[in-house]
């Protein structure tokens, strides 16, 4: 399973870019940067919460794994 997390991160590091661009748009057309704050944000939030569901185990930390050589 940790490999889907690896995969996860690439997917979200290749995407960024991606945000950023279509929030610049969103920006442009709407006009009110409050909202496409917000709409980004939510969007944001909805793809943690279904990679919450679909990837439960990942939100467990044991007291054994390690970070960069410090004991989380």
């Amino acid at each position: 399973m940790q490999w889907l997390l690896y995969l996860l991160t690439l997917v979200s590091g290749v995407l960024n870019p991606v945000q950023s661009g279509l929030t610049g748009t969103l920006e442009k057309s709407l006009d009110r940067p409050f909202l496409v704050a917000v709409i980004s944000l939510g969007g944001s939030f909805a793809c943690a919460l279904v990679c919450a569901v679909v990837i439960p185990d990942a939100l467990i930390v044991d007291s054994d794994v390690t970070l960069l050589g410090l004991l989380l």
